[in-house]
C-alpha cells in the first residue's frame, strides 16, 4: 500500500475505493485495536485485587476493607478476590458528584417550570 500524505491533495478530489481496499483498512484496524487493548489490558474483564487496585486507583488494602464490608461489588474464587471491570465502572460512577454547572443548569430548568 502506498503512503498518501493527504495535506499534499487538493481542495477536491475524487478518489476510488474497491471493497477489498475498505476490507483491508477495516482488517487493520480491527487488528491495531485488539493489539491495543492486549497491551493495555483492556479487554480482560475479570480483575484480580492488583489488576482493580490499578484500574480504580485505591490501595489494595482499601479494596479488600471495601470487601468485607461489601460496598464493593466482587466475588472469590478460593482465597482470591476477583471484580468484574464492568461493576467497578458503574460502582466508581455511582457517586459521581454533580459540576457547578449541572447544578445550576437544574436550578434554573426548575425555576422555569414555574
Amino acid at each position: 500500500m502506498n503512503s498518501i500524505d493527504i495535506t499534499q491533495l487538493p481542495d477536491r478530489v475524487k478518489l476510488e475505493i474497491t471493497k477489498g481496499d475498505l476490507e483491508a483498512f477495516a482488517q487493520l484496524l480491527l487488528q491495531q485495536a485488539q493489539s491495543h487493548s492486549n497491551h493495555t489490558g483492556a479487554s480482560k474483564e475479570i480483575l484480580n485485587i492488583e489488576e482493580a487496585a490499578e484500574f480504580t486507583g485505591l490501595a489494595k488494602q482499601t479494596l479488600y476493607s471495601f470487601t468485607s464490608q461489601r460496598t464493593i461489588p466482587h466475588f472469590k474464587r478460593g482465597k482470591g478476590v476477583k471484580f468484574r471491570r464492568t461493576e467497578l465502572e458503574i460502582w466508581m460512577l455511582e457517586n459521581r458528584r454533580k459540576t457547578v454547572a449541572e447544578i445550576s443548569q437544574e436550578v434554573t430548568f426548575k425555576s422555569q417550570k414555574r
